[in-house]
């Protein structure tokens, strides 16, 4: 469901997807959802969804995408992932969706491998396609054989028009921070043919911008909008977000691991809650943002709170 905290507004999401080897429906839960445009209940609604789900009867099988146009109460067929070779691991491995966003008329999908899968939908005589999709393969980043913090999660945020990805890592490297967040740039590049197109170039500073990071419901501000905020990368507890046998079998979430990170130096880690803080039985956090001293920036904020 989707819920407007400013005019307590709901609408309903699908909850099946249709099987092609069978007449019955199967039921998804949805893991990460974004849509095209502010929806509304209109019946010419032009806006369209799209998840990160789970849609199998086995816990353990992998994560898959769908779409669905606003007000229908059925998703179209889910995409499976793709298996892709992978240079630092030398075999083949899944390429499961960690996050999605809208972004230049299209749903960017981003990876464990973090490389991006793009898909642009269209109506065709009134039933939703996948009119276009395509891989944006990113050259893998080199880390010269030293140890390096683990990637928990993967976010895409749109900030100035560009495309970043943040990722979020723990670490128990000697002299690093437990919790350590990096933000990249996606670069088109001159590559020869076969070879990756794409890749992720560090952003070092935020100048000026709060990132605001959840699955797909990242958002990038611009600080002199907001008086009295700080830059930085504003995050929440989402260690076991896919979690789908922790969301099926205890319908609880964590939500004490929440905060602000800054990029430093030095890097600072701010939490909202102590550590004892209970666990939630209805939903994962969210981030609240007051609207700014400007008409883009309270637009925005409309839009931002039909997507938690």
């Amino acid at each position: 469901m989707l819920f407007n905290i400013r005019t307590e507004q709901c609408l309903f999401l699908p909850d099946t997807v249709p099987r092609p080897w069978s007449s019955d429906d199967f039921p998804m839960i949805m893991l990460a959802a974004t849509v095209s445009s502010p929806p509304s209940r209109g019946t010419d609604d032009p806006c369209i969804g799209a998840a990160i789900v789970h849609c199998t009867p086995f816990i353990t099988d992998s994560r898959q995408i769908t779409f669905w146009r606003m007000g229908s109460h059925m998703a179209i067929p889910s995409i499976p992932p793709d298996h892709q070779f992978d240079v630092v691991s030398n075999q083949f491995v899944v390429e499961e969706m960690e996050d999605v966003i809208y972004h230049k008329g299209a749903f960017h999908f981003v990876t464990k491998l973090k490389n991006v899968f793009v898909c642009r939908l269209a109506l065709h005589q009134a039933d939703l396609v996948v009119d276009h999709r395509e891989w944006l393969m990113f050259a893998p980043q080199d880390d010269l054989g030293y140890p390096r913090p683990v990637a928990t999660a993967r976010y895409l945020v749109e900030s100035r028009e560009q495309l970043l990805m943040v990722l979020k890592c723990t670490c128990n490297l000697p002299g690093w921070p437990p919790l350590v967040f990096s933000v990249f740039e996606m670069t088109h590049v001159q590559a020869p043919a076969g070879a990756p197109q794409y890749v992720w170039t560090p952003v070092p500073t935020l100048v000026g911008r709060m990132l605001f990071v959840g699955h797909g419901c990242s958002r990038s501000y611009e600080l002199a909008n907001f008086p009295g905020f700080q830059e930085g990368i504003y995050f929440l507890d989402d260690l076991q977000f896919y979690s789908v046998s922790r969301i099926v079998q205890y319908q609880e979430y964590l939500c004490f691991d929440n905060g602000k990170y800054t990029l430093g130096p030095p890097h600072v880690v701010s939490r909202c809650f102590w550590p004892d803080q209970v666990n939630s039985n209805y939903s994962s956090p969210v981030w609240l943002l007051p609207g700014g001293e400007d008409d883009a920036n309270n637009a925005q904020a409309q839009v931002d709170v039909h997507m938690m």
